[in-house]
């Protein structure tokens, strides 16, 4: 079974061409990555400063090439966001990761992180700190 997963960035108009170049520069890195089935950027024609990128993964682990280009990538732009950007960031990524892993953990209606899922939220803390 595949897992899809969407992300979706917004950039400053005058980074939007920056950031549109840095994550065509991921596609090949995302691509070649064990278990992804497929990866495509989208840029808004009604608003060129808003970005999808759709990814299909089977159910394995994503090797460390990628995370590592992840926390690269969310380093470089947390360096450009304001406080209230920040927040809004680490908010909206450590809650659904938290959500996805109390949603897949538990017993009969328990919900429950594993150490392993509650070691990466930790990491994700981390890196948007």
């Amino acid at each position: 079974m595949a897992i899809g997963r969407i992300g979706k960035f917004q950039a400053r108009p005058e980074q939007c061409e920056n950031l549109r170049e840095f994550l065509i520069s991921l596609l090949p890195l995302i691509k070649s990555s064990r278990g992804c089935e497929s990866v495509q950027l989208y840029q808004q024609q009604e608003d060129p400063t808003r970005f999808t990128m759709l990814e299909v993964w089977l159910r394995e682990k994503p090797n460390e090439r990628l995370v590592d280009a992840w926390k690269k990538y969310a380093r470089g732009i947390w360096e450009q966001l304001t406080e209230h950007e920040r927040v809004l960031m680490r908010e909206g990524i450590v809650g659904k990761a938290r959500e996805i892993a109390e949603a897949a953990g538990g017993f009969i209606g328990v919900r429950s992180i594993s150490p392993q899922e509650r070691a990466l939220l930790e990491e994700l803390e981390k890196v948007l700190s």
